[in-house]
């Protein structure tokens, strides 16, 4: 068989997909279907594309099919590469007296400043408001430039965060913000994918988790504002909620389901609650010990040490 890739957008959230369009023998069909539901089973995986849909026909004269496959789009942009392209927007916003004392002060609570690094902004002789955003803007690229390509997306989140946050309130910072998101999030995962003929050989996946609780520990659908006071409490971040979900077992798909229905943080981060006690896609389990790891997982330690146990 053989097959083309096209970029498509959902015009109704300006999303960017990659649709890959392939025409197979009869033969082959088995392998192509066997491809679409190792996608499925593994789409949110941290090392696997994640897969959005999937479509196919046959030839009414028989002997091909012809197979839609839809999946994020890969571009290639490191979480460096993105913050560097919005970089000569950025010093001019972020250095403004009355902003950068802002932005500074979020950026200490997500550990991405130190006071000593502000101070050494800060004290520099003949500083500009141009000139302290630079400084600013060139430390934040430098904890972005980093080998672990993990680190380096969390970190352009929690500034993304930063940037969207009601604190800091700029409206050209929040666009930025969400700009950067987007693209974010479209370039976290690898292209990995099966190859169709290792298809027979792949290992056998795991089945779908039950919904029966076993563990007393367990907390259910009826505990959702318990959960939500508890991270409140913790005074864990709400604009951090995609990282939770994520590390609570919900896969992309179902997060950015979630990102599409105007609500603001604290909306999504319910939703993600409720999905997650609902043990939807990958979730393990619903403790209060889970709960505390994913939360540890966003790198907010501290919210991570306030929540309960049990």
């Amino acid at each position: 068989g053989y097959g083309f890739v096209f970029v498509a957008q959902d015009t109704s959230t300006g999303i960017d997909y990659a649709l890959k369009r392939q025409i197979v023998a009869s033969e082959n069909i088995k392998a192509i279907k066997q491809e679409i539901t190792f996608l499925t089973q593994l789409s949110g995986h941290p090392h696997i594309i994640n897969f959005i849909g999937a479509a196919s026909s046959k030839d009414p004269a028989g002997g091909s099919a012809e197979f839609l496959i839809v999946t994020e789009l890969i571009t290639g942009e490191t979480p460096a590469d993105i913050f560097q392209d919005k970089f000569g927007e950025i010093p001019p916003l972020i250095g403004k007296e009355a902003n950068f004392t802002t932005v500074t002060d979020n950026l200490f609570a997500k550990k991405l400043i130190t006071k000593k690094e502000i101070a050494g902004i800060t004290t520099q002789h003949n500083l500009d408001d141009n000139k302290r955003g630079s400084a600013l803007a060139m430390h934040l690229f430098d904890k972005i430039d980093v080998d672990d390509d993990d680190k380096s997306a969390q970190c352009l989140q929690k500034i993304c965060d930063v940037f969207e946050s009601k604190n800091v309130n700029n409206e050209e910072l929040k666009k930025i913000g969400a700009d950067m998101r987007k693209k974010l999030l479209s370039t976290t995962a690898t292209s990995q994918v099966w190859p169709t003929d290792a298809i027979s050989s792949a290992p056998p996946q795991p089945s779908e988790p039950t919904t029966t609780q076993t563990n007393p520990n367990e907390l259910n659908v009826g505990d959702v504002q318990k959960v939500l006071n508890a991270l409140n409490k913790a005074m864990f971040g709400p604009t951090n909620w995609r990282s939770l979900g994520l590390s609570l077992g919900l896969i992309a798909p179902t997060l950015d389901t979630i990102g599409r229905t105007n609500g603001d943080a604290e909306d999504y981060l319910e939703k993600t609650i409720q999905k997650w006690l609902q043990r939807k896609d990958q979730v393990k389990g619903t403790t209060w010990k889970i709960l505390k790891e994913a939360v540890a997982s966003t790198g907010d330690n501290a919210a991570a040490g306030r929540i309960p146990s049990h």
